[in-house]
């Protein structure tokens, strides 16, 4: 398999375990539609979130902020984390935090 394919199912698989995650996250109660996130979008989140970072994703979270989907992203560079904030209707990043 090429190596560009094999990072796509990278992406996806971590998609779909983070959308489960965020499911599973509230309450035992079932995410209400607009906490539902499409994967596709989630994989163009990851895809800018380390092109302005590049690094290892370490955690990702999706949550509802001022009216829009916010996603924010974990990386770790060789010896710095990073959060990235990324909108996932426009996929822009937000905001770029240096960890201590």
């Amino acid at each position: 398999m090429p190596l560009h394919q094999n990072v796509n199912v990278r992406y996806h698989w971590l998609a779909l375990l983070i959308l489960l995650f965020t499911v599973l996250r509230t309450e035992g109660a079932l995410a209400s539609r607009r906490d539902a996130v499409p994967v596709d979008q989630v994989i163009s989140c990851l895809r800018t979130a380390t092109a302005a970072r590049p690094g290892n994703v370490a955690e990702v979270e999706i949550e509802w902020e001022s009216g829009r989907h916010v996603c924010e992203v974990e990386i770790y560079t060789q010896n710095r984390e990073y959060e990235v904030e990324v909108d996932l209707s426009n996929n822009r990043v937000l905001k770029i935090e240096e960890e201590d």
